[in-house]
């Protein structure tokens, strides 16, 4: 019986090594300087994914939480002090590209990131435009209802003590975890490329992973944003 239990609980925790190193991504800096691209480069999007969770736990799509997230990235670019001249609002296919691309970048490792040439679309647009550096942004979030939040939250208390309570009774008492799973009310994720149209290349990548942020909140929205363009705004 403990053998067993032990066993289980060793599977169980090889399993989550793996999916954690599965999930990890890279960043890539060329070691290029923000004052290099003074005049010359233009915001692309940003491209945001908002979803909405209901009270009757429906996830959806939301046009209209994407479009005040993507003026809000706009906005702390601009604060932050990243040297963009202009803003392109991209089409249907230039957008599908640049998000393809992003998505693209997260799964590979750094030295894929700096030899991956960027995506056609987004590099005849930069040229087309005169420019020759593009900052593009892609975040994905989701704003949970809050009456869907709270159901939540009991659900999974009440989960994570009947689960303490087995496991406890399997191991005759010699173990006897608490468990406490919540579920997020919001969470955001952050990516930024800044690609080069003269090289082809990605000159930076970084990103924030999801975060128990509000991606609609000023605040929480600064601060994310200011982790992932710290290392380049830095230098």
């Amino acid at each position: 019986m403990k053998t067993g239990t032990s066993a289980f609980f060793a599977s169980a925790a090889l399993a989550l090594a793996a999916a954690l190193c599965s999930c990890s991504n890279a960043r890539f800096d060329s070691g290029g300087k923000p004052s290099q691209a003074v005049g010359e480069m233009a915001l692309l999007g940003p491209v945001s994914h908002q979803f909405y969770i209901d009270g009757k736990n429906n996830e959806d799509y939301s046009d209209s939480l994407s479009v005040i997230s993507e003026d809000l990235l706009t906005d702390l670019t601009v604060q932050l002090g990243m040297p963009v001249m202009e803003r392109f609002i991209m089409n249907e296919e230039q957008t599908d590209e640049a998000v393809d691309f992003m998505l693209y970048l997260d799964s590979n490792s750094s030295q894929a990131v700096g030899e991956t040439p960027i995506p056609p679309v987004l590099d005849d647009l930069l040229e087309s435009e005169g420019y020759r550096y593009g900052l593009l942004m892609y975040s994905r979030g989701m704003t949970r209802d809050r009456s869907n939040y709270v159901n939540s939250v009991v659900k999974h208390a009440v989960f994570g003590v009947v689960l303490s309570v087995v496991i406890a009774v399997a191991t005759l008492g010699m173990v006897v975890p608490i468990y406490t799973f919540g579920s997020a009310q919001y969470t955001s994720s952050v990516y930024v490329a800044l690609l080069d149209a003269v090289s082809n290349r990605v000159v930076f990548y970084s990103y924030a992973d999801p975060q128990e942020r509000n991606p609609l909140d000023e605040r929480h929205m600064r601060s994310q944003l200011t982790e992932v363009l710290s290392d380049w705004l830095k230098q």
